[in-house]
């Protein structure tokens, strides 16, 4: 599915996607952007499949994926810090 979810990407002004999650029944995909220098503003897309079918994620749908991902990718960054406190200085 990971080829389809590109291919929409690629269709909407994107450069690729990637596999990011399982979320509500559906595979999630995050279409992104190689250009370094491109800032995108706006809304994050997400690309959801589920049984073969592959689209857009709408707003709300988006906003809901946000939340469930947020707490995860807060203790990463938590934990991720507290590991860089916690190294002895040079």
């Amino acid at each position: 599915m990971l080829e389809k979810a590109i291919q929409l990407a690629k269709e909407s002004g994107y450069d690729s996607a990637e596999y990011e999650c399982k979320w509500n029944g559906y595979s999630v995909y995050v279409p992104i952007f190689h250009d370094p220098d491109l800032c995108y503003i706006g809304a994050p897309d997400i690309i959801l499949e589920k049984d073969g079918k592959i689209r857009f994620g709408t707003t709300e749908e988006t906003s809901a994926y946000i939340e469930f991902r947020t707490p995860k990718l807060s203790k990463r960054i938590i934990k991720k810090c507290m590991k860089i406190l916690n190294e002895p200085s040079e």
